[in-house]
Order: structure tokens, then C-alpha cells, then sequence
């Protein structure tokens, strides 16, 4: 009653109903604001945010003016407590908006530090890989050198093997011509 029998109080409570109407569009901004993936998109759509912000200051200082003190209740002041609230939330140090912006910037890290730390994979493979083919050649160098070496050392053990048996067969003859001989002539 008292609203309807006061003029600034009724076209306050008029100018309450636009309030409503930009606290919603506030909220669908908000909304829209908190499913941006990129910080350039949040940006803009940070903008939107702002000015839906403003408006409702706007429009809350138009509301409280055409009231002209003249709410006895109290029940302007608890508005603008809660839209100050709302808007705080909002866009406040600790808001949705900071919030969000924070998150992006720390995604972003992430990725760079995984792209990093795959790279460094990458590099510490392509290294482990290098050593892998030296180690290789390295193997494939001593099995030659060890084949070339037995092929030699087999050589030599046929050389001795055979000096050794003509040796042998030489001093057999000698020693069986120094019996034989002196037998022939007794």
C-alpha cells in the first residue's frame, strides 16, 4: 500500500523491475563468460560482463533516486546490499570473472609446461637413441676385431701345429736313421 500511494516509491519500484531485467542479463553474461576457453574470448566477453555491471549501477542509482528517501522499510537499502553482493561476486578480487581469467592463465601454463616436457622426451629419446647406435658400432667394431683376432690366432696355431709336426717328423727320421744305420753295419 504504501508503494501504491507513493509516487517515487512506485515508479522506483518500476525502475526495481528493469533492475531485475539486467540482473538476468548480468547472469546470462556471467554465464556465457565461464565456458570461454581462450583468455582472448574471455576478454571479450569480460567486456559484456562490464557493461552489464554498469548498467545495473545505472540503473539501481535511478531506482534509488526516484525512491527520494522516501522508503521507510528498508527495503531499498537490502536491494542495493544484494546487488552489490551480486555484482561483487562477480566481478570482484575473488569473482567469477578473476576467477575464470586465473584459470585460463593457468591452463595455459600447463600446456606450455606438458609441450615442454614432451619436447624434452622427445630430445632425451632422440639422444638415448644416438648412444643406442654408437653403442652399436662400437659392438660391431670389437666383433670384428675379436674375429680378426681368433682368424689369427686359428693361423697361428696351424703354423706352430704344422712346424711343430715337421719338427717332429725330421727329428723322427734323424733319430731312426742314428739307430738304423749304425745297425745296418754290424
Amino acid at each position: 500500500r504504501e508503494v501504491q500511494s507513493n509516487a517515487s516509491l512506485r515508479r522506483a519500484s518500476e525502475l526495481g523491475g528493469e533492475l531485475e531485467t539486467r540482473l538476468l542479463t548480468l547472469i546470462t553474461v556471467t554465464s556465457d563468460y565461464i565456458k570461454t576457453q581462450t583468455l582472448v574470448r574471455a576478454d571479450t566477453l569480460g567486456n559484456e560482463v562490464k557493461f552489464a555491471v554498469d548498467a545495473i549501477h545505472e540503473q539501481l542509482d535511478a531506482m534509488l533516486s526516484a525512491a527520494n528517501g522516501q522508503d521507510t522499510s528498508g527495503t531499498l537499502e537490502e536491494v542495493e546490499s544484494l546487488v552489490n553482493d551480486a555484482i561483487d561476486a562477480v566481478t570482484g578480487s575473488d569473482g567469477v570473472v578473476q576467477l575464470h581469467v586465473s584459470r585460463l592463465e593457468l591452463r595455459n601454463q600447463t600446456e606450455k609446461a606438458l609441450g615442454k616436457s614432451e619436447e624434452m622426451a622427445a630430445n632425451a629419446v632422440s639422444e638415448l637413441e644416438q648412444l643406442l647406435n654408437l653403442t652399436n658400432a662400437k659392438v660391431k667394431t670389437l666383433e670384428e676385431q675379436v674375429t680378426s683376432n681368433v682368424s689369427f690366432g686359428t693361423t697361428l696355431v696351424v703354423i706352430i701345429v704344422l712346424a711343430s709336426l715337421i719338427i717332429a717328423f725330421f727329428t723322427g727320421y734323424k733319430t731312426v736313421n742314428a739307430i738304423t744305420i749304425p745297425l745296418k753295419k754290424v
